[in-house]
């Protein structure tokens, strides 16, 4: 029995009809789709080369941190978790776990910055870091490599978020991204950045950026015009020229010393090599170098913070200094020097570069005073290098030596006082942050006063040990005080308390009999 086609029928064939050319034009787009390998997923973990981590990678980490944490000062229960947080880095650290330390410090920063803790997703993501090979070239064409790696020790997610490597040139107002390959790498010229500019030396900042926000900074890539070794080679040839009959030769072997910067290969537990700017040290040694030609000492007087070894024992004792702005002008007045001694682990630029991102010479410009942070292990085995460092700090500056003061954190609270038991006459007064060693039985008379510092969560020096410390001491009627802030641990309390310290050292004074005594409420030197 045929049937007589309907309205409805006619609809029915329109729909399929319609249907039918969907499917053909899918099947043609996919036709003409490019060919995709089976199973590719995007980037993985497991085509990424793991990578330990060094002090440079940690340090720049820190130092960002640092910058975040002035920047974005937390309070309440954020300031308890990222103090007790923070403790916990530091531990990953002595225990040689420099990847999770890393990876938990970019955790606290991304909070202090975008004010809530990162997702799963974020914080997994942290443990990944851009590698640059090499790091110094001197050819604008030299191929440089970049390459996303795991971190030794630490968890990675499995599926990498897209990312590109974004470089800026310091020089220039520019910027390029750059794609990488299915392993994460790829290859970039400083010239695929400065074009036709002729600018150099250039400093190339380096990051991985992600597109769920993470971006992870590098170690930067450096164009030069000659490279490090050679010209150190070339300011020593011109050293040993000029020392024959030359007026300053102590000079001459301090800048033989501060010739170690220059390295393309840095002695990865020297933060003078890993931290240095090669083109900013070459420009500063240069410099030096004409001025010992000419018998002239360069480091008198010289204003700013700069590195500058001592030898002691046939061996390099690393010295960190500062001078205020005011020196340049003003040199013959005397100033009160403030011997800053880091905490284990440390070395001479904690004080001057991280603690506070460098609020110590912020306050040194402030309340106009000298810094000298020597690394701080030398001195818990003998004191006497002080004197050494005195003499080098005399030479150079005009130094009252009734205001003298020593500052110390953890290793370098301990240490301060051990230095008090031997040469109290060397200090007006001393501050000792989370770290504080025995006092020996002394005259009370001829004490200078001592300020410890103790924190609410610090498990490394805990208060309690700390209130035993000052308690004995007071009972043996030392002058020394005991004060304990809330909320801190063990190593961000430095940046709590540290402008509280060092206005209240620079209070007192050393009379003839070698105490501190009070300059009335004079807070300013």
């Amino acid at each position: 029995m045929s049937r007589n086609p309907s309205a409805s029928d006619d609809e029915s064939v329109s729909t399929m009809n319609r249907h039918a050319r969907l499917i053909v034009l899918a099947v043609v787009s996919i036709l003409c789709l490019p060919p995709v390998a089976v199973g590719d997923g995007g980037l993985t973990s497991d085509r990424l080369p793991a990578q330990p981590a060094d002090r440079a990678d940690l340090a720049g980490v820190y130092l960002a941190f640092e910058v975040a944490l002035a920047a974005n000062p937390p309070e309440g229960p954020r300031l308890s978790r990222i103090q007790r947080r923070f403790d916990t880095a530091a531990a990953y650290f002595f225990r040689g776990q420099l990847g999770s330390a890393i990876a938990l410090i970019r955790q606290l920063s991304w909070e202090l910055e975008h004010d809530h803790s990162p997702e799963q997703i974020i914080s997994s993501h942290l443990a990944l870091h851009p590698a640059v090979s090499p790091s110094i070239v001197t050819d604008r064409d030299s191929p440089i490599e970049l390459q996303l790696v795991r971190l030794s020790g630490t968890r990675v997610p499995e599926r990498i978020v897209p990312f590109h490597f974004r470089l800026t040139a310091a020089e220039l107002d520019a910027e390029l991204l750059i794609e990488p390959d299915e392993e994460g790498r790829a290859l970039f010229k400083p010239s695929d950045l400065l074009g036709n500019s002729e600018v150099t030396p250039a400093t190339f900042n380096v990051a991985a950026a992600f597109e769920n926000g993470v971006v992870l900074h590098g170690r930067a890539i450096h164009l030069l015009d000659i490279a490090p070794q050679l010209k150190r080679r070339e300011l020593t040839a011109r050293l040993d020229q000029a020392e024959a009959e030359s007026p300053v030769p102590d000079a001459i072997e301090q800048c033989r010393r501060r010739l170690r910067q220059l390295t393309a290969n840095p002695n990865p537990m020297s933060s003078a090599e890993l931290l240095a700017q090669p083109a900013i040290i070459s420009a500063a040694l240069e410099a030096e170098v004409r001025a010992v030609e000419l018998g002239v000492d360069p480091y008198l007087n010289m204003v700013g913070t700069y590195w500058s070894p001592l030898e002691l024992n046939g061996s390099a004792w690393p010295l960190s200094i500062h001078a205020p702005s005011s020196v340049a002008h003003e040199s013959a007045r005397k100033r009160p020097l403030v011997i800053a001694l880091h905490g284990a682990g440390g070395d001479e630029f904690m004080f001057m570069r991280a603690y506070g991102a460098g609020l110590l010479t912020e306050l040194a410009e402030q309340h106009d005073f000298l810094i000298a942070a020597p690394l701080t292990y030398p001195l818990t085995g003998d004191v006497s290098y002080l004197d050494h460092l005195l003499e080098i700090m005399d030479h150079r500056y005009a130094v009252d030596h009734d205001r003298i003061y020593f500052i110390g954190h953890s290793l370098g609270g301990v240490t301060s006082v051990a230095v008090l038991n031997a040469r109290r006459d060397l200090m007006a007064a001393a501050a000792c942050i989370a770290g504080a060693g025995r006092f020996t039985r002394q005259d009370a008379e001829n004490h200078p006063p001592v300020r410890i510092y103790g924190a609410q969560y610090d498990r490394i020096i805990t208060p309690e040990s700390l209130r035993q410390v000052a308690a004995a001491a007071r009972e043996q009627g030392l002058p020394v005080e005991y004060e304990e802030r809330e909320r801190l641990g063990h190593v961000l309390i430095v940046n709590a308390v540290l402008e509280d310290a060092i206005e209240w050292l620079l209070q007192f004074e050393r009379s003839g009999g070698g105490e501190g005594e009070a300059r009335g409420n004079a807070t300013e030197p």
